[in-house]
């Protein structure tokens, strides 16, 4: 069990910030903490989109409804 704090930090990005966005995970020295997979999530809002606006305002104590499963998409 991963006893450290879990911290995450949402920005929106262009291409050109990307760059400076991995300079700062260098700087506050943001490291991997298990094996490489994938991850999908999904996330669900209302019709008046009340969990963007609560995002972009800056509301930390919010409910989210999230799909996420680990590995890839195939059916077979």
């Amino acid at each position: 069990m991963i006893s450290d704090p879990r911290y995450e930090v949402k920005f929106v990005l262009s291409e050109r910030e990307l760059g400076h966005a991995l300079s700062w995970m260098t700087l506050i020295n943001a490291k991997k903490i298990f094996e490489t997979r994938t991850v999908n999530s999904i996330y669900f809002d209302d019709t008046t989109q009340t969990a963007v606006r609560e995002n972009l305002s800056g509301i930390s104590e919010r409910r989210k409804i999230r799909l996420r499963w680990y590995g890839n998409n195939d059916l077979d």
